[in-house]
């Protein structure tokens, strides 16, 4: 790989991809159309894909050797577990980024506005106790999926918002998502992530929160981006496996809960309520009787008191 300018660039494009060999050069031309007067470098993690996509994100890498730093896994990183796939590369493109902020980008979405890198450095250097800043989205349905979002979406009433807004009963209530292709962090605020981070479902929402307890969100309201919902996403689950998707988020709102030490319980118990009633109906439809009823006797606890401790 030739060598990079050793000053640190202001931000890294943080893109990860596997068996996208339809998007990814879509998405990287979008990066790459970014237009600053900064630097910025674009750091790929290619997860050893079986299609196409390990030669595009090469051939882009040959050509922009300036810009690109492309991680061509001779294998998947793994796990291969459902749900989390794909998460260690995530973290080891992650780790690799050397700017002072990381802006994210799926390799199945791209970048509409050749300004956005500017405007979220803008925003962050003029807040300086945001640890992030997200802007709308559209969102692109095709292949058969059907529609589970708005579009588009991750409007704010305000431009700072502190964490308990963006827990999951103000966000559904309010639209206020902030998709990962959406989202620049400051760099070096999380440089390493718990155990349970890697065995939950949603790890951007799990990133969100992290970043949240260290800091206000911050939100622009210019719609800077396309999220591709398509048969072959992750987001397929929604449609597929409705019942594995409930219990990954009651999973992952349990381990942030702990995380954040139950200082949010009186905030996020309603969501965890509605995920063990959920349960319960899972378990009942399996004729699981036993699981069912513990599942609604936590649901009633939860929702009413704020529950157990753990």
């Amino acid at each position: 790989m030739p060598e990079m300018t050793e000053v640190p660039p202001k931000v890294s494009v943080l893109v990860v991809t596997y068996n996208q060999e339809a998007f990814i050069g879509g998405a990287l031309e979008s990066a790459l159309e970014q237009r600053t007067d900064f630097d910025f470098e674009i750091v790929v993690g290619e997860d050893g894909s079986s299609d196409g996509t390990r030669g595009i994100v090469g051939g882009y890498a040959q050509k922009h050797p300036q810009k690109i730093r492309a991680f061509l896994r001779p294998e998947n990183l793994g796990p291969s577990k459902l749900g989390i796939q794909g998460r260690n590369n995530f973290v080891a493109t992650y780790r690799s980024c050397r700017g002072e902020y990381i802006a994210f980008l799926d390799g199945d979405d791209y970048w509409t506005d050749p300004l956005k890198l500017e405007k979220q450095v803008a925003f962050l250097n003029a807040h300086p106790d945001a640890t992030l800043c997200s802007h709308p989205a559209t969102v692109s349905y095709s292949d058969g999926r059907q529609p589970l979002w708005p579009s588009p979406l991750g409007f704010s009433s305000r431009p700072i918002r502190p964490i308990e807004d963006i827990l999951p009963i103000l966000r559904r209530k309010e639209n206020l998502e902030l998709p990962l292709s959406c989202v620049m962090i400051r760099n070096g605020l999380v440089r390493e992530f718990p155990g349970w981070f890697y065995e939950v479902f949603n790890h951007d929402i799990a990133l969100q929160w992290l970043l949240a307890e260290k800091g206000p969100v911050g939100f622009l309201n210019d719609c800077m981006a396309v999220i591709r919902k398509h048969g072959a996403g992750l987001s397929r689950l929604y449609d597929s496996q409705p019942d594995f998707c409930w219990e990954m988020f009651l999973k992952l709102h349990r381990s942030i809960d702990r995380h954040l030490n139950y200082r949010y319980r009186s905030v996020i118990k309603e969501e965890l309520a509605e995920e063990w009633r959920y349960r319960a109906r899972a378990c009942r439809r399996r004729g699981e009787w036993g699981g069912a009823f513990f599942a609604w006797l936590q649901s009633l606890w939860v929702g009413r008191t704020g529950g157990f401790a753990g």
